[in-house]
């Protein structure tokens, strides 16, 4: 099928020093990161009182070279927080594991245009992966101002969450995990508009790696 144009919450990971690993060791650490996000989903930790399949949240898994896209189910409307939830999860895992020295994230809720590539594979486009593209490169330019509130940072681990995503979201659960703080939004000049984003901190030293995350548990 192609040229369908669907609206669904996309993360955006970027993971820090990746170029420099081996190809085994570059081997090695996305599968764990794919382990590690497939077990967050059918330990229990998506839904209530059964768990579920990794499949029933996540479409498509897609690298990118120095990083990797998720597209979620676009069932997952724009008030779950099935993505912020399965950022967190990741972040824990590179850090509290020591995969990477940091990782960058953006989330987002828009469009994505699925199209059959030459090989007959599925591949996607759209503004809304473009998008979650531009939010990690603005990422340098909101520390300054988030240290200004919160002391030291680690720059090269951050959480970012565009407008159209948050202003649906109930931080409400998220605002319960050790370590969480969420700060935003700031305001930016995006091809010629002003877009705000907001930006989660979860301290690394209070990150649990072991910890499950339910979305349904509001």
């Amino acid at each position: 099928m192609t040229g369908d144009k669907t609206r669904r919450q996309i993360i955006l990971a970027d993971l820090n020093d990746f170029s420099k690993l081996s190809d085994q060791e570059q081997f090695r650490t996305i599968s764990h990161i794919s382990q590690a996000i497939v077990a967050e989903c059918e330990n229990g930790g998506w839904e209530q009182p059964h768990a579920m399949t990794c499949q029933k949240w996540i479409d498509h898994f897609i690298s990118t070279g120095d990083g990797f896209y998720i597209l979620l189910n676009p069932s997952i409307g724009p008030t779950a927080i099935h993505g912020p939830a399965i950022s967190l999860a990741i972040r824990s895992h590179v850090l509290g594991d020591r995969l990477l020295p940091g990782i960058k994230i953006a989330i987002h809720w828009g469009t994505t245009i699925e199209f059959t590539g030459i090989a007959g594979d599925t591949s996607f486009v759209g503004t809304g992966m473009n998008y979650c593209a531009r939010l990690l490169r603005l990422c340098d330019s909101f520390t300054d101002e988030l240290e200004a509130f919160y002391g030291t940072l680690d720059r090269r681990s951050l959480i970012v969450v565009s407008e159209e995503l948050a202003v649906h979201q109930d931080w409400r659960f998220l605002e319960k995990l050790p370590g969480f703080k969420k700060a935003g939004p700031f305001e930016f000049q995006v091809k010629s508009r002003q877009v705000k984003s907001y930006v989660i901190l979860a301290d690394p030293i209070h990150v649990q790696r072991t910890r499950s995350f339910n979305p349904d548990a509001r």
